[in-house]
């Protein structure tokens, strides 16, 4: 995994040279590891174009859950509750369950 140094080192290089092989080569003599690959080179260097940083952007976190969907799930739960409790089997769950599949 590239450090940010690793990062900076290939877009400075890509600037000046204009070529990822170049950037590879150069990478390999300074730090004298496996250089990173062409697309990782080019990405970096778009990502510095377009953002102007090679930072790794915010992800989005947790999921949203829509109301719609929270309100489904609490029916079903009630309703499989409800199957159960009533001694239904599992014929009448999986019903219930393709039932509310399909909203």
């Amino acid at each position: 995994m590239a450090t940010m140094q690793h990062k900076i080192f290939c877009v400075r290089e890509f600037i000046k040279t204009e070529s990822a092989t170049a950037v590879q080569r150069a990478f390999r003599l300074r730090f004298n590891i496996h250089p990173p690959t062409r697309k990782s080179i080019y990405r970096w260097n778009h990502q510095f174009e377009q953002i102007g940083c090679l930072c790794k952007g915010k992800t989005s976190g947790r999921p949203r859950v829509s109301e719609k969907n929270v309100w489904v799930w609490k029916e079903f739960s009630y309703r499989l509750d409800v199957t159960r409790a009533a001694g239904g089997g599992m014929l009448n769950i999986y019903k219930l369950y393709c039932e509310y599949n399909q909203m």
